[in-house]
């Protein structure tokens, strides 16, 4: 792994640092800020869909149950990831641009950079399972619960769409080619620390939603720590997946491609063999 990529390689793109700075913000903007207003005007547009008061659409405890749960799950996270993409694609389009060209000027190298990317998660993902069996981690997420429920709901295809296409294109936008080319130029991290601060990043970023419900919940501590050790697969994901971009000379189009296609198997999996898992 080269830890002085920036030294060796220039950079092509004027403004790159604000260019990712702004890549990252916008991010947090949209799925942070607006991904909840988004989520209400959702809620009242099955309410107003199925003719009922949004009130009655929560159970006892003050949270969406059935199938308004699952529409509006799928329907907020295609809404938010897809407004999310076109904002994102606009800034980072510099980028892609030039690792594109990158690739097409050498397409063989692109295609051995996708092979040795396959071979590394998949061996990163054995290592990662051996190390939660170790940990003692067991069962899913909420994060996970909630991905296979919407993939076996009625609304799969824009879950698929979702999570294959979308989530995988902005995840590595923001997490590999924002968050590397920033710190690279910004900080003295070595490629090394920034993989591991894009690592613990990515993950974080899954578990967001979830930690906040069980602090406003009030559900203690135990819960709190029962929900994050389930953060190591995802860091471990984050991890490979830094890895790999950073091995294929930072060409982001290599962990995207990756990344959809491991969505793809997970998704797969889920569908057609449920009892195997993820």
């Amino acid at each position: 792994m080269n830890a002085d990529y920036t030294k060796q390689t220039p950079n092509l793109i004027d403004g790159s640092n604000k260019r990712s700075l702004a890549i990252i913000l916008a991010y947090v903007i949209v799925f942070f800020l607006a991904g909840t207003f988004v989520a209400y005007l959702v809620l009242l547009l099955y309410a107003l869909i199925n003719h009922v008061d949004p009130k009655a659409l929560y159970d006892s405890e003050g949270n969406l149950a059935g199938d308004a749960q699952l529409f509006v799950g799928s329907m907020t996270n295609f809404s938010v990831y897809l407004v999310g993409l076109v904002i994102i694609l606009l800034l980072a389009k510099p980028y892609l641009l030039q690792d594109l060209e990158s690739s097409r000027n050498n397409t063989k190298k692109f295609f051995v950079f996708i092979g040795q990317g396959i071979l590394i998660y998949y061996v990163g993902n054995v290592i990662g399972n051996i190390l939660t069996e170790l940990l003692g981690i067991t069962g899913d997420s909420e994060n996970q619960k909630t991905i296979v429920a919407l993939l076996q709901s009625k609304y799969v295809a824009i879950v698929l769409l979702t999570t294959v296409i979308l989530a995988p294109l902005i995840e590595e936008i923001v997490f590999r080619k924002a968050f590397f080319d920033l710190l690279s130029k910004k900080t003295k991290m070595n490629s090394i620390t920034i993989i591991v601060v894009s690592g613990i990043s990515f993950a974080m970023i899954h578990f967001v939603m979830a930690i906040l419900d069980i602090l406003l919940s009030e559900q203690g501590l135990g819960a709190l720590l029962s929900e994050l050790i389930y953060i190591v697969p995802y860091f471990i994901s984050g991890l490979v997946l830094g890895y790999i971009y950073e091995k294929s000379e930072r060409n982001i189009l290599v962990p995207i491609t990756i990344h959809m296609l491991n969505n793809i198997l997970s998704a797969i999996l889920i569908l057609f063999f449920p009892n195997l898992g993820m």
